[in-house]
């Protein structure tokens, strides 16, 4: 990591869990004061958000290259799915824009350009009397400051108010969804963090801001080799190869597809007087789901 790309205050914020709807957050790990920059980086990303087209977005994906998605992935674990690739397809560039829509910030000077940050890109809304901080972003290079307007106590979570009047943003600090939505939403998330982890390890139980590195990692090259990341190879260039995330995919769907056919049964017996139907269809759900696995394996 570069001296300029950390954060100054590092030593009091962290990353944490809400518990919440609202995921990941950050955290004050001490008593902070009003008035006090907490924040000050500049962006890892920046891309256009007038028309957010899949133009801009491909343009900026691929500007970074193979090694910059790949860090962009280690900090952000909603990306960790998506492979690193010089030509990304449809679904990486879908899952891009969503991403970018939920974690880019708007400059209050600029709002044709989006920006997405290490830190920043983690802060959560609040309505203006629930927000403890505020932010400024600084037009020519793009830096963000993020100010306390109150006293922050450690453990409290640091929340911002996004400016978005027109989007008119649900505030959970102070008006909680309903225990559906909430629990749904929950469900969803935790599934998501789930099928990351197990696509690309974060180094922990809980996914870390800056995982460890992959020096050890024994992982098979394309000609069906194994190498070790981190190490140069016989032309002199570092073979730093990640696992691949289609076939954890494919064994995830194949096992949640097997669920689903389960439960059609379950219900298709319900409704069936003879029942014979529904054995068919759990039968094909156990063949189905052992033909997938052994396809993504």
């Amino acid at each position: 990591m570069q001296a300029e790309d950390r954060l100054e205050n590092e030593g009091i914020l962290r990353v944490a869990e809400t518990g919440t709807i609202r995921g990941l957050g950050v955290f004050a790990k001490a008593n902070v004061p009003q008035g006090h920059r907490v924040i000050f980086e500049r962006p890892v990303m920046s891309c256009a958000a007038a028309t957010l087209t899949d133009a801009s977005l491909y343009y900026e994906w691929t500007k970074v290259g193979v090694e910059g998605q790949n860090r962009l992935k280690r900090l952000f674990w909603k990306l960790r799915l998506l492979p690193s690739s010089e030509n990304p397809g449809f679904y990486t560039m879908r899952r891009l824009k969503s991403f970018v829509r939920e974690h880019a910030y708007l400059q209050k000077s600029d709002p044709k350009k989006a920006n997405i940050y290490k830190w920043c890109s983690y802060l959560n809304h609040a309505c203006g009397k629930c927000a403890n901080a505020d932010y400024t972003v600084d037009s020519f290079s793009g830096a963000i400051s993020v100010t306390t307007t109150r006293s922050v106590q450690a453990g409290e979570e640091v929340i911002v108010n996004y400016n978005r009047g027109k989007q008119n943003l649900h505030c959970t600090a102070c008006k909680p969804p309903g225990t559906f939505r909430r629990n749904w939403t929950l469900l969803r998330y935790r599934f998501l963090r789930w099928s990351a982890r197990r696509a690309w390890p974060a180094g922990g139980e809980e996914p870390t801001l800056f995982p460890p590195e992959y020096d050890a990692a024994v992982v098979p090259t394309p000609e069906g080799k194994s190498a070790v990341a981190g190490q140069l190879d016989e032309s002199g260039s570092t073979s730093t190869i990640l696992p691949e995330a289609p076939r954890e995919s494919g064994a995830i769907f194949a096992r949640f597809r097997g669920v689903y056919l389960r439960m059609l049964a379950f219900f298709h017996r319900r409704h069936s007087p003879a029942g014979q139907d529904a054995k068919d269809i759990e039968l094909e759900s156990e063949n189905d789901t052992a033909d997938r696995g052994n396809q993504a394996q």
